[in-house]
């Protein structure tokens, strides 16, 4: 009997020692895995200068990450950038954490190191019990070169005189290759293009001027290279003032409830509902538009397709100018107010309308209140647009010659009768075509330059 109890008891110690061992080798699987850890550091590109944002994404599918180390090696020197350690994960891995994106600051100056070639050396560890508890581990070094000069510009054109509203031309030398360069007008950046491949230090950047900016605005060129280095650059240039005419604009109920009916497909029964149909196209379809346009127009062919000045459509009369501040005014009252944003030329109805020059067609579609609208890539940020069309001659992405109709007037949009909208854009700025088509000023302000300092680069 008492050997009984006896075989009893071992056997009772026996199942708690068996949940032990089925404990500890569940834990010893979840934490003597083998599974590295994976890790990516998004670098910029392979120069630095000055200080950069890094992004760096590691993840473990196992223990977890623990600790992330990033280090920088020059000339023996070895000096931490970014450490970043984890908390534990718990003995069943509920706290593990398995992904995690982090971004630090890299500035090469911050740690007094010298320009030349360098290590980024990076390192992620996990919390297995492998290795005597160092974990698995991930190890990468990445070759980059520390660039902490900004690269020489300089201007070489002279006689920069531009108006509010209006263009030009600016020509300078780079030092090296830089993958952001340009004239920077205020607030808005006009991107360089290499003006050929007889010299490869020079370019040429197409200006605008906003019709808002003052003549006080700074205008100065910007270069950026491969580590991020910048060189801002001033140059002589004077912003002559403009002055745009006023005009007024009285709205016929009919006029409203025809393009009310039109462009926003509902009809409008009373007085509010004009005005509220009208406002919404005349404020909002404008605005959407517009951004249209900008979007278009912010990406060109990096070469120059146009040959002189530009094309004015023949025997037109001018209906509006280019800035016009129109008031619209409705049954004796203001209901708004808008900018002219190009030239309005009238002629007899369904009139051929010529391309103003040499170009590549970007965008031929209807364009709420422009209508019909076909717009001309003429090479480096430089664009003409024709709107209120009847009829589109022309497909996107086909070249066509200075002169060759591209469609024919008309009152689409919102026009009021039938004419032809014009508008030229230098990178999504409009300014005032009346200087493109005036021989003296393109040869004075653009050709004379292209040929004093780039040489024949006209893409025939």
């Amino acid at each position: 009997m008492k050997d009984k109890k006896n075989k009893l008891l071992k056997k009772l110690l026996l199942v708690p020692l068996a949940l032990v061992a089925v404990f500890l080798t569940v834990i010893a699987y979840l934490h003597f895995e083998g599974d590295e850890p994976e890790a990516v550091l998004e670098l910029p590109g392979a120069a630095f200068g000055v200080g950069r944002q890094l992004s760096l994404e590691a993840r473990d599918r196992g223990t977890g990450l623990r600790r992330i180390w990033v280090g920088f090696l020059k000339d023996g020197h070895e000096i931490t950038i970014f450490e970043h350690r984890f908390p534990p994960p718990g003995m069943f891995l509920s706290r593990a954490i398995k992904e995690q994106t982090l971004k630090f600051e890299f500035d090469p100056r911050s740690i007094g190191t010298t320009d030349g070639k360098g290590t980024i050396r990076l390192l992620v560890e996990d919390y297995s019990w492998r290795g005597w508890g160092k974990g698995n581990r991930y190890y990468k070094e990445i070759e980059v070169v520390i660039d902490t000069k900004p690269p020489a510009a300089t201007v070489i054109s002279r006689a920069h005189y531009f108006a509010q509203g209006g263009a030009g031309l600016v020509v300078y030398r780079l030092g090296e290759e830089c993958p952001r360069s340009g004239i920077q007008v205020g607030d808005k950046f006009f991107p360089g293009f290499r003006a050929g491949s007889k010299d490869p230090s020079l370019y040429l950047a197409f200006v605008a001027v906003s019709y808002q900016q003052s003549p006080d605005t700074r205008v100065y060129l910007v270069a950026e290279d491969y580590a991020g280095n910048r060189t801002k650059v001033d140059f002589g240039y004077r912003i002559n003032r403009r002055r745009f005419r006023k005009d007024k604009i009285k709205l016929s109920t009919t006029f409203i409830k025809t393009k009310v009916s039109e462009l926003l497909g509902v009809p409008a029964a009373d007085t509010r509902e004009l005005v509220e149909g009208f406002l919404k196209i005349n404020r909002r379809m404008r605005k959407a538009d517009n951004e249209t346009i900008t979007r278009v127009t912010s990406k060109s062919e990096a070469r120059i397709m146009w040959q002189g000045p530009f094309l004015r459509m023949p025997h037109t009369a001018p209906r509006a100018r280019f800035a016009d501040r129109r008031t619209y005014y409705y049954q004796g009252r203001v209901i708004d107010h808008q900018v002219h944003m190009g030239v309005d030329l009238a002629s007899v109805a369904r009139s051929q309308v010529p391309a103003a020059n040499r170009g590549k067609v970007v965008f031929c579609d209807n364009l709420g209140i422009y209508g019909n609208t076909v717009i001309i890539d003429h090479g480096m940020g430089l664009f003409s647009l024709y709107a209120h069309l009847s009829s589109i001659e022309v497909k996107p992405g086909q070249m066509v010659e200075k002169g060759a109709v591209i469609g024919l007037t008309g009152r689409s949009g919102l026009a009021g009768g039938d004419h032809l909208h014009f508008s030229m854009l230098i990178d999504g700025t409009f300014v005032n075509p009346i200087q493109w088509w005036d021989p003296k000023w393109v040869e004075n302000n653009i050709t004379s330059k292209l040929k004093a300092y780039a040489g024949s680069i006209i893409d025939r």
